[in-house]
């Protein structure tokens, strides 16, 4: 069999379903219909910051049942994940991520555990 190489060019890519050579762009092939899939999420598309954020929350609130035995260790440890809570929360809002409801969580613990924080200094 002497099959003759394909050649494509720079702004083209193979489909994944027919294997025809289609734009880099293009969403759907024009020979098959089948939509393309797309190689990579982009970084604003992620939730990373927001779930980062909801997990420092979530151990800010897990400390809430601990409050009478709070040390001088526990309360630094305590407002340290309170802030990266916030900051992470703020950023993920602000760049307009995924996991807008978790960066609001996040904000509404951190914030009562920060409170909490300061009126216990």
């Amino acid at each position: 069999m002497n099959e003759t190489p394909i050649n494509k060019a720079h702004d083209e890519k193979f489909c994944s379903d027919c294997g025809g050579i289609i734009k880099i762009k293009a969403e759907i092939c024009p020979k098959c219909g089948v939509r393309q899939m797309s190689p990579s999420i982009q970084l604003n598309e992620s939730a990373w910051m927001s779930v980062t954020a909801l997990i420092f929350a979530i151990l800010c609130f897990l400390n809430w049942f601990n409050l009478p035995h709070w040390d001088k260790d526990l309360t630094v440890g305590v407002l340290m994940f309170s802030i990266a809570s916030l900051v992470f929360s703020i950023f993920s809002l602000q760049q307009k991520r995924k996991g807008k409801i978790m960066s609001i969580i996040s904000i509404i613990i951190s914030s009562i555990t920060m409170l909490i924080v300061i009126g216990r200094l």
